[in-house]
């Protein structure tokens, strides 16, 4: 989009210069005014679950999610499930994240298996973030509340994981026979449908959901 501004621009400015000058104080004071607005509250368009980038809200939601990632890699965790964007968070290198070390990770995604899942200790879920829910709901029996972070909106929720005793029923939520969508993306049989753009790019998604499979992950350089 960022390639096509210049032109909108020198189209906006001849349409303006068309208009006589009452109409065009108005239609600039109304141009300016949504502008301004547009830095803050809600964006006006959905943003079908991902992470909020549309305005100066974006600084509270990076604080939040800095700290929730902090306090969850202070517990030494064996491993943390989390969907976009907390799997980069822990998973990233010193000179490219939030950590010192990176944390295991396992992608809160359909492929994962129920042994991946319990074998972590944390599960990470957010306002906005790619949606989880059909993995919380797998692991609904197993979490206890932890933690929240931020403010209702750009919240970060944080639960322990327990599976002990719990492993089976989990097991019996899952459809066997039937890959999970990160193992379809990650093998190309699944079409991207811009869900690359959610993960970050769709080599980073196809490495993120490989991972899924892998089991969980210590950090990996990005390209």
């Amino acid at each position: 989009m960022l390639p096509g501004l210049p032109w909108l621009i020198a189209l906006a400015a001849l349409a303006l210069d068309e208009l006589v000058p009452r109409r065009r104080a108005l239609v600039l004071a109304a141009l300016l005014a949504t502008q301004v607005m547009g830095w803050f509250g809600p964006s006006w368009h959905d943003n079908g679950g991902h992470h909020l980038d549309c305005n100066l809200r974006y600084r509270t939601l990076l604080r939040a999610q800095q700290e929730a990632v902090r306090a969850v890699a202070a517990e030494r965790p064996r491993a943390v499930v989390a969907s976009f964007p907390f799997y980069f968070a822990f998973a990233d290198l010193p000179d490219e994240g939030w950590l010192p070390a990176p944390v295991a990770v396992v992608l809160a995604a359909a492929g994962s298996s129920s042994e991946q899942l319990c074998g972590a200790d944390f599960f990470v879920e957010s306002d906005q973030s790619a949606p989880i829910d059909d993995v919380a709901a797998r692991l609904a029996s197993a979490l206890t509340p932890w933690r929240t972070f931020g403010i209702p909106g750009l919240a970060i929720r944080v639960s322990r994981i327990h599976c002990a005793g719990r492993a089976a029923s989990l097991a019996a939520v899952e459809e066997p026979g039937e890959p999970g969508d990160a193992d379809e993306l990650a093998e190309g049989r699944l079409p991207d449908h811009g869900r690359g753009a959610e993960l970050g790019g769709g080599g980073r998604a196809r490495r993120c959901c490989a991972a899924a499979a892998r089991g969980p992950r210590r950090g990996f350089r990005r390209r």
